[in-house]
Order: C-alpha cells, then sequence, then structure tokens
C-alpha cells in the first residue's frame, strides 16, 4: 500500500518562440475544481532523460518518446465529503483514486491547503483485506510539506522542512507500523521552456523545478535530486536522478519511473438524477477548434472507458477510463496538437458501446 500512496505524488517542435511564464495559486484553483480529473502515468523502462539546461535561455524538453506503463486516475473531490477530513483540518481540496492492487480494491485521499503555497498535509488509503477487515495508511506531515510557492517564476525558490509519519493499520491481531522521516526540500525554478508530451497529448509552455531533498529515517540518511516539468495546465512530467552525481543539464540517468500526465481534464457530472440507460450525445460544438463538449450517461455504477480514434483506428486519447457513479457528465476535450480531420470517440460500459463523429477544423 506504501508503493501504490507513493505512486500518487507523484517529434521536434515547431519554431515557436517560449517565453518565460509564471504559475499562480489562481491556475491551481482552476485545476482543483471538484470533477476535474487528473491521470498519472509512469514510464518503468526508461532509465535517462534530457533535462535542458538552467537559465534563462528557453528549452525545449522533448518527452514524445515516454510511453505507459502503469496509470492512475485522480479526481478532485470536495474534502468536506471525505471520510478523513477529521485527519486533515484545514485543506480546501483533495484528490480521491480508485484502484486495485494485487486484487485488493484501493480508495487512496490526497489533501491540500491551496493558499500563497500549496500545502499537504497528508494522505489517506483504506481497502478492504478478506477475510480480515479494513487496512489503513495515513501520512502526515508535520508542519505541512509546502509542494509550490506562488507566484512561481524563473529563480523562484522556497525550502519545506516537515517530519512524515507514516502509519499502516493492519486488521487485528496485526499490529500497526510506523515510520518517521525527516525531510527537507530545497525547491527552485532554475530553467523555462516547453515540454512535449507523449501523442497528442501536445506542447506546452513550463517551468523547470530542481528539487533537492535530504531525509533522515532513523540512523539511515539520504539524498535524492529530482526534476519536475510544471505546465499552467497541470501538465507535467518528473524525473529522479540515479545518482546526486548526475550533472544538472544535457541527458542524464534516472532512477525508478519517470511519471507524467497531460493537462488536468474537466470532467463534471451535470446531472445526480440515474438515467433509464447509458447513452452517449454528439459533442458540441462540431466542427470544433480547439475544443469540444462531450456530454454521457451513466445508468449503473461501474468502470466505464472513452476514446478517441483517428480514420485508422488508431488510438489516440483516453478521455476516461474509471469507475463512474450513475448520473450525466460533461466532459470538455481539448484537441491539442491533433491535426484537422475526422475522428471518432467510443464510449464502453459493461456490455454498452457507442461511437460517434467529430470533426477538428483548424
Amino acid at each position: 500500500m506504501k508503493a501504490i500512496l507513493a505512486s500518487l505524488f507523484l517529434v521536434c517542435a515547431a519554431a515557436v518562440s517560449f517565453g518565460q511564464i509564471t504559475i499562480t495559486a489562481a491556475d491551481f484553483s482552476s485545476q482543483l475544481t471538484v470533477g476535474n480529473r487528473l491521470i498519472n502515468r509512469a514510464d518503468t523502462l526508461t532509465t535517462t532523460a534530457n533535462i535542458g539546461a538552467p537559465g534563462a535561455t528557453a528549452n525545449t524538453w522533448n518527452f514524445n518518446a515516454l510511453n505507459t506503463h502503469r496509470s492512475d486516475t485522480l479526481r478532485s473531490v470536495a474534502p468536506a465529503g471525505t471520510p478523513f477530513i477529521g485527519q486533515f483540518p484545514g485543506s480546501t481540496h483533495a484528490f480521491q483514486a480508485s484502484l486495485t492492487f494485487e486484487g485488493i480494491a484501493v480508495t487512496l485521499f490526497q489533501y491540500l491547503k491551496l493558499q500563497t503555497n500549496l500545502l499537504n498535509p497528508g494522505n489517506m488509503g483504506s481497502a478492504e483485506i478478506p477475510p480480515f477487515g479494513t487496512a489503513t495508511l495515513r501520512t502526515r506531515n508535520v508542519p505541512d510539506a509546502v509542494v509550490f510557492q506562488f507566484p512561481m517564476t524563473l529563480n523562484t525558490t522556497w525550502n519545506s522542512t516537515y517530519a512524515e509519519s507514516i502509519i499502516v493499520a493492519l486488521p487485528p491481531p496485526f499490529p500497526p507500523q510506523i515510520t518517521i522521516t525527516n525531510r527537507t526540500v530545497s525547491h527552485t525554478v532554475d530553467a523555462h521552456g516547453s515540454i512535449i508530451l507523449p501523442g497528442t497529448v501536445g506542447t506546452h509552455q513550463a517551468l523547470r523545478i530542481r528539487n533537492d531533498e535530504r531525509s533522515v529515517s532513523g540512523t539511515r540518511a539520504s539524498r535524492s535530486i529530482s526534476y519536475q516539468f510544471l505546465a499552467r495546465n497541470g501538465a507535467s512530467v518528473q524525473v529522479t536522478a540515479a545518482d546526486t552525481l548526475q550533472p544538472n543539464s544535457g541527458t542524464i540517468n534516472i532512477a525508478r519511473a519517470a511519471s507524467w500526465s497531460g493537462p488536468i481534464q474537466t470532467d463534471v457530472r451535470i446531472s445526480e438524477n440515474v438515467p433509464a440507460e447509458f447513452a452517449l450525445m454528439q459533442n458540441y460544438p462540431n466542427p470544433f477548434n480547439p475544443s469540444t463538449r462531450i456530454t454521457y450517461q451513466v445508468a449503473r455504477a461501474g468502470f466505464v472507458s472513452l476514446k478517441v480514434f483517428n480514420l485508422l483506428g488508431q488510438e489516440i486519447a483516453t478521455l476516461i477510463s474509471e469507475v463512474k457513479s450513475p448520473g450525466t457528465y460533461a466532459l470538455d476535450w481539448r484537441a491539442a496538437g491533433i491535426p484537422s480531420g475526422v475522428y471518432f470517440y467510443k464510449m464502453q460500459a459493461g456490455s454498452f458501446s457507442a461511437t460517434r463523429r467529430m470533426m477538428v477544423v483548424k
């Protein structure tokens, strides 16, 4: 379960000149609107990454070759409606994720406080382990970990020092397991430019944040350096250097998985009334440029997928891939980086399947 929770924290470009950008608290407030979704993906096989160079000269970070070996969907929810809000008072936003790990259904919550900075007081997960009962995992940061400092632009710096306690409460008769790690992280926005994400996710103006973390757990001390490439719309890539001797520019060796996500997706339940049947409506507007709205109905709770295909039947985007409650939903899709032409979007939910046609005109 600890590994699952940790996973949540986590073509050449056209000749376009990208200027420096500023990421604000308002940008994150928009991203964290209840109903929005963030799909975190991980490439577990990539071993190197070109991190560009620090400084005022614009970079182009090409991550088009990243693959998806694992993905988790996080949905922004109202923290007051979550089961663990009492343990994280003052949280203004929360993400929820539901996934299956080794056949066990796990529900995870990440709690956030958005102020002049973005704070993470902690996280909570629960799972039913037959026949024993409910197991929980709580990560509590004291004081709250400072994830971002706003406004962020080139040369913004901040530090975060906190004690992270991880408590795994297993069903009786197993005793709880407690781990405490003291962390100090120095964050520096040291470069700007554009990130190129895989497939049709597109190119986005971004900042590079260098994170230098030192941690002590018991008698064990360690240090790690990671780089996050972050856009105003939530698109991001994160890599961890294989060791602290790696350079801060050019191609470096990386450890673990390279994680990435496209822009925050808006998928709002516009009616909680239970529809009589599943349905997929025609997108509007159609033709469109650059964005359109797709409305669909879920008659029974269950897994729903909504994907976009080109005329050759090749999948170019996954819009929905998660368990949905009954209701009517509206999804705004921005066709970033997709050329003009005819496309199809297909919804599947149990035995229900429907496909509709749409056209991108630029």
